[in-house]
């Protein structure tokens, strides 16, 4: 009884925590659909820190919106490392994401992905144009 009582007080304990980032992330989401990218790279810098608690489709989910907000604001190299590791959450951990956004997230990490020994990502050339929101 005292263990069945300590797991309902730990879980009423976590919910608001639950409740917080769920909400926390739909704020961050909202920001990115409206095209204010720096106001969703606000609030997803203030998730970073829960990103290991998030379920895997949502941590896919917030490492693609970060760097589809990064890569909108020509910071290029930052979202060559948010989208890969959405890619690597999506391809490895089995995470879903939707098909638009894949497909979106291939044609992104193509064009930023090094083609030298650099771990930086390609500069924008005369021949590529940001993807319009």
């Amino acid at each position: 009884m005292l263990r069945a009582s300590l797991l309902a007080s730990t879980i009423l304990a976590l919910l608001p925590a639950c409740s917080s980032l769920k909400s926390e992330m739909r704020q961050a989401e909202n920001a990115y659909n409206h095209a204010n990218y720096e106001d969703a790279l606000r609030w997803f810098e203030a998730l970073e820190q829960d990103e290991p608690r998030m379920k895997v489709d949502d941590r896919a989910r917030f490492h693609y919106l970060r760097g589809m907000a990064s890569y909108r604001l020509g910071k290029r190299d930052d979202a060559l490392y948010e989208l890969s590791l959405a890619r690597e959450i999506v391809e490895h951990e089995g995470a879903n994401l939707e098909p638009e956004y894949v497909a979106e997230m291939n044609a992104v990490l193509d064009e930023l992905t090094p083609t030298d020994d650099s771990h930086r990502a390609r500069p924008l050339s005369g021949d590529e144009r940001v993807l319009a929101p």
